[in-house]
This record gives structure tokens, C-alpha cells and sequence, in this order.
């Protein structure tokens, strides 16, 4: 108190060293907010590394998964405007690896508003997306993927499969981001904890009854995510998207991977993104525009299209 006093009777003084206390304090809790993160991204890699995958619920607002739903179906009723009174047009443009898939759309997506919208949000400084990818592939990892999952009623059930080729150390993490609740109906998809591994792999690469005998005596996980929830996935980890029997609503999943510099070979997989989008854009360019408030990560790529929209 008679160190204050003084203080107290010189307003200038005051002033002064109570912006200094709260500066200091502000940068402390600032710290120990980013201490956090670092921490909280440090356990969910941990997880993600030994379970193949891992859910983090609540990563993106219900609202900005509800608009971004809008947008994908949007682009989607667009895209079947142009197949269908277009004969030049080329549908391969703007689906992924299995365009001709019955009920079941891998649908590429622009940076158009809600994208980028849901990438800053998803990738805000301090929080658990950002943290787990900067620990897993680091600023310079390539987004590699970017689009919409879209299955309907009749969509069947797939085969477990991995997304590539076995690699020793994983090259590829692969988020699928709920744009509504999911049901059981809705055909979420299922995992096998620990199928990131070798023997695991040896045994499914042979084939034959080897793989029955694993998948009877395998558990399986499948989270049924509410809009917002994500799970992140070591692409090396065996999983299938489940049957939609849902007669009355269309599932959409945001997806998006990031892969790893330390491999820069042929994966075995092409990503679903937009060709004008390939390999232009990483990890910190991601994180730079969710820190700037959502500055338009496309730029000049535009659709990722050369005219297209």
C-alpha cells in the first residue's frame, strides 16, 4: 500500500503502470492460451498417431457447417445444370476419384464464400485443428484435397480400404468435417483402430481369407458426428463410408487433407481438389488467412477452374 500511494496521488504514473500490469498480464494469459493449444494438439496427435484417427467435436459452429451445406448443394445443382444442357461439358472437372459413383459424389469445390468462411473458423490461431496439423505436417504441408462427400438413399456400403499405397511414415492426413448431424442411416463412415500399421497392412495387401479372419476379429469404430464435429484420419488407416438408407436426406461431409513435404513422390492417390488449386497453397497459407480474417485463399487461382462460375 505505501508503494501505491504515491503512485495513486500522480495520475500519469498510474496510468502508466496500470497499462503496464494489464499489457503484462494480457501477453501471460496470451501465452498460456497458446501453451494450451500447443499442449492440446500435442495429446490429439498422440491419439490420431496410434489410433489411426481421431474425433474432435465441435471444431466448426453449427451455423457455418449449416451455410456451407447451402453452398456445396448449391455448386452441385449447378454443376447438373451444366451436364445436362451442355454436350462439351466435362463433368470430370469438378468430381473426384469416383465421378461415376452411384449416390455417392465426390463433389470439388471452389473457395467460394462459406469455404473460406469454414476455413477460418477451423483454423483459428489456438485452436485444435491448427495445432494437431502444425504438428503433423508443419507449415509447408500441401493441401492436397478439398471437397464435398455426397451420398443420397441407395448409396452402398464401401469396401474397407485405405486411401494409398503403404508408406512407412504416414504422408497424408485427411479431415472429414460434418455438415449436419449424422445418423447411422445416414451411412457415417467406419474405422479400424490401430489399421495404420504394417502387419495390418501385409495382412489386407494379401488378400484371401487372411483379410475376413482380421476384419471378423477387428473392432470397429463409427463416430456419428454432429454438424460441426470433425475426424482426422492417418490416410493409411483402413475405414469405409457405410450404406445411406436415409430416404429423406442427402449427407454432405466437407473433406480436406494435408500432406507431408518429407514425401514428395507419387502418392498412389490423387487428391480431390480443383486442378487450378493443385499444390498452390499449404498449410501456412491457410493459417496466414484465417489470422487476416479470412483473406480469400484462392486469389488469383479464382474456381480453380480457369473461367468456370
Amino acid at each position: 500500500m505505501p508503494l501505491l500511494t504515491p503512485l495513486r496521488s500522480c495520475p500519469w504514473l498510474w496510468f502508466t503502470y496500470s497499462h503496464l500490469f494489464q499489457t503484462v498480464l494480457l501477453a501471460t494469459l496470451l501465452h498460456l492460451l497458446q501453451t494450451l493449444s500447443v499442449s492440446e494438439g500435442h495429446t490429439f496427435s498422440t491419439e490420431l498417431i496410434r489410433e489411426g484417427f481421431i474425433r474432435i467435436d465441435a471444431a466448426l459452429s453449427p451455423t457455418a457447417a449449416s451455410k456451407l451445406r447451402q453452398e456445396v448443394l448449391a455448386v452441385q445443382v449447378d454443376v447438373l445444370t451444366q451436364c445436362s444442357s451442355s454436350s462439351s461439358f466435362n463433368p470430370e472437372s469438378f468430381y473426384g476419384t469416383e465421378p461415376g459413383r452411384t449416390n455417392r459424389t465426390d463433389l470439388l469445390l471452389p473457395f467460394d464464400t462459406e469455404v473460406q468462411n469454414s476455413m477460418t473458423e477451423l483454423f483459428v490461431s489456438g485452436g485444435p485443428l491448427r495445432s494437431l496439423f502444425e504438428e503433423l505436417v508443419g507449415p509447408s504441408g500441401i493441401f492436397y484435397e478439398m471437397a464435398a462427400i455426397i451420398t443420397s438413399s441407395g448409396a452402398d456400403r464401401q469396401i474397407i480400404h485405405p486411401d494409398l499405397p503403404w508408406r512407412d511414415e504416414a504422408p497424408l492426413y485427411v479431415c472429414f468435417c460434418a455438415l449436419q448431424d449424422c445418423t447411422l442411416a445416414m451411412g457415417p463412415t467406419s474405422f479400424l483402430p490401430k489399421s495404420n500399421d504394417l502387419k495390418t497392412r501385409q495382412i489386407y495387401d494379401a488378400g484371401g481369407s487372411g483379410v475376413d479372419d482380421m476384419l471378423s476379429a477387428s473392432e470397429v469404430s463409427t463416430p456419428c458426428l454432429k454438424a460441426g464435429d470433425v475426424v482426422i484420419f492417418d490416410a493409411r488407416t483402413l475405414h469405409a463410408g457405410c450404406a445411406n438408407t436415409d430416404d429423406e436426406t442427402t449427407r454432405c461431409m466437407y473433406n480436406f487433407s494435408f500432406r507431408t513435404t518429407a514425401f514428395l513422390g507419387d502418392l498412389g492417390y490423387k487428391g480431390s481438389m480443383r486442378s487450378g488449386y493443385d499444390g498452390k497453397i499449404n498449410l501456412g497459407d491457410v493459417m496466414k488467412s484465417a489470422d487476416e480474417g479470412g483473406q480469400k485463399l484462392g486469389g488469383e487461382l479464382g474456381d480453380g477452374l480457369g473461367g468456370w462460375e
